[in-house]
């Protein structure tokens, strides 16, 4: 499957939150990350096995490999600067594939 056919077929379908009445996490890092994975793929009724993509800001083979699955896709575009951030929330939509827009 090329990465043209996956548009339109992912979803959101788990989450899942750390929560603290005076805001210090028991978890940091990446146990924190892992039990957020762990609980969000829970709350959808999925598990590692059913993974085939990971997007992470710093190491998405990393991530991969930590968690021991072999995905198909991965990503490591680091989104959490604040300004690219709200960049990435105006871009025009992607152009369909082979007709770039400059």
């Amino acid at each position: 499957m090329s990465v043209a056919s996956l548009r339109g077929a992912s979803a959101l379908v788990g989450v899942a939150d750390d929560a603290s009445p005076t805001g210090e996490l028991d978890r940091t890092g990446r146990a924190l990350e892992v039990a957020m994975i762990c609980e969000a793929l829970t709350d959808a009724g999925l598990s590692l096995s059913d993974v085939d993509g990971v997007t992470h800001a710093t190491s998405s083979i990393g991530m991969a490999e930590y968690l021991g699955i072999h995905p198909r896709f991965t990503d490591s575009t680091n989104t959490a600067d604040p300004a690219t951030r709200s960049m990435s929330s105006t871009l025009p939509p992607p152009s369909p594939p082979g007709s770039a827009r400059w």
